[in-house]
């Protein structure tokens, strides 16, 4: 049985006999063909004889207010109340809810905010305050979970941490003969590069604190950007918890479990030719052994652009350049970079080894690879109305009928 629950005087109340037929579908899991997070709220229509619930003839739902929505043991959703207007002649409440995610929007990515919490990590997974080059290094999942801490939630990143990315058997590196296989704990990046994430610029964190606040990210649009480049998505586990997953594999439901079935085909937007990409240039970016000299000098560098192909351009986070290294073995070297190589007709992902730890991180699009590959492929989508499906997978849309306990799937797969 489904169940609607509304945190009140410090407790959480059934309010499920007082739900009206028009309760939206609830989202279980969202995101954007380029796996960017996607936040939607929905609608609630709730009976006035609530107020008898709660023996308060003035009661009303408060901004802020909490509600959850379960089906029999399985969490679905919990979220806040956005806005709440009590429509008299209707006698109902219609209230729109707001996923917990958007405020990640409050999160700022500087150093005030997010250094200390970064600091608190207790392995090199999480945090290492001198590497190989003298600087510090943050895991990227590890920096995933702190911007949700200083939302006021948890990140559970187990179900990723030991997922292989790719394997080299033999690296073409002086002194490494060694093999390596790279998973998503093995990926960080350098803190004083990240509170220059977004930004024209290169220097140290006081100077964009002084000068180019305004330009600041947030943490909505941080781990939108992770998930895109990680090909990564999430999902909320309970009240305060969210988890990652990496299951890319599709809903398959059998043919006599599909209500309602929809299939179709989506042409591309625009071919590899027209798309334009703007690229941080190599030599803003130099690594060897100042690795970060751009970003922990007083000096203010504009970061060097040039653009690759035609057309309309392919935004992308400047200064957001994702490293692997093996460090939990051998070396804090950096043995590997994240880049996008433009092949026809869709790019190509890419880990490139670095020449010994001193090399130059050249083409760094990272989250532009998805961005480009949803653009420029043929897409065959599918909607499926379907029995409810407890696994949450990587699909475009997987929303929840409360009603019916049916789940209305939308996935996408590139031609």
């Amino acid at each position: 049985m489904n169940k609607v629950e509304h945190y009140h005087s410090g407790a959480w109340v059934d309010i499920s006999d007082y739900i009206l037929g028009g309760i939206d579908k609830i989202p279980r899991s969202l995101s954007n063909r380029d796996f960017t997070l996607r936040a939607d709220m929905f609608n609630l229509q709730v009976a006035h004889t609530i107020k008898g619930l709660y023996s308060d003839s003035a009661f009303k739902f408060l901004a802020g207010d909490k509600l959850r929505f379960s089906l029999g043991t399985d969490f679905i959703f919990e979220g806040s109340v956005a806005v709440s207007d009590y429509k008299y002649s209707q006698m109902i409440f219609d209230v729109k809810i707001k996923p917990f995610v958007l405020t990640l929007e409050n999160v700022i990515i500087d150093y005030a905010t997010m250094h200390a919490q970064f600091a608190t990590g207790t392995n090199w997974y999480d945090y290492t305050a001198v590497d190989y080059y003298g600087y510090p290094i943050v895991g990227i999942l590890w920096a995933m979970k702190c911007v949700f801490a200083v939302a006021g939630y948890t990140l559970d990143s187990s179900a990723v941490d030991a997922v292989a990315l790719f394997s080299k058997a033999e690296l073409a590196i002086p002194g490494t003969p060694w093999g390596v296989t790279v998973t998503y704990q093995d990926l960080i990046l350098e803190e004083d590069r990240i509170w220059c994430i977004g930004q024209t610029v290169s220097t140290n964190h006081t100077q964009i604190d002084a000068l180019y606040a305004d330009k600041k990210i947030n943490g909505f649009t941080f781990i939108s950007e992770c998930l895109s480049s990680l090909n990564l998505s999430l999902k909320q586990t309970g009240d305060t918890s969210f988890a990652l997953i990496s299951a890319t594999n599709n809903y398959a439901p059998a043919d006599d479990l599909k209500f309602d079935y929809q299939t179709k085909n989506v042409e591309k937007i625009k071919t590899i030719d027209s798309i334009s990409v703007k690229v941080m240039s190599s030599a803003g970016l130099t690594v060897a052994a100042n690795l970060l000299d751009k970003c922990v000098s007083s000096t203010i560098t504009d970061i060097e652009t040039w653009t690759l192909g035609k057309g309309g351009g392919v935004d992308y986070l400047s200064n957001f350049v994702i490293l692997a290294t093996d460090a939990k073995k051998f070396t804090d070297k950096y043995l590997f970079h994240y880049s996008t190589t433009f092949l026809t007709p869709v790019p190509s992902l890419t880990w490139t080894a670095n020449d010994d730890g001193i090399d130059t991180y050249g083409v760094n699009m990272n989250t532009a690879y998805r961005k480009i590959l949803s653009a420029v492929s043929n897409l065959a989508e599918e909607t499926i109305l379907t029995n409810y499906q407890p696994t949450v997978k990587t699909v475009t849309e997987h929303n929840i009928d409360l009603e019916w306990d049916n789940s209305e799937i939308v996935q996408e797969v590139y031609e």
